[in-house]
């Protein structure tokens, strides 16, 4: 599920809007599925900053980055 939701988030904005339920959905279920997965974490991070939600992308890319992806202690640096 995580790899489908990276992927819809990669696609075109005009797909992204027409198509939020679902990738919400991938989303969802894939923290639900994995949630000790330091991947999933990063790519639900990425998902809820690229939402908006700053509060929750800060949770889960650092629980991402405490689990060793470096990529998401880049886009915590970004953040600051």
């Amino acid at each position: 599920m995580c790899h489908i939701a990276k992927s819809f988030m990669k696609l075109s904005h005009y797909f992204r809007m027409r198509n939020r339920a679902l990738i919400h959905y991938c989303v969802q279920k894939a923290i639900e599925i994995s949630p000790s997965d330091a991947l999933v974490n990063h790519a639900v991070g990425l998902y809820h900053l690229s939402q908006g939600a700053v509060e929750d992308a800060v949770f889960f890319l650092t629980e991402a980055s405490n689990m060793g992806v470096h990529g998401a202690t880049f886009d915590l640096c970004r953040l600051k």
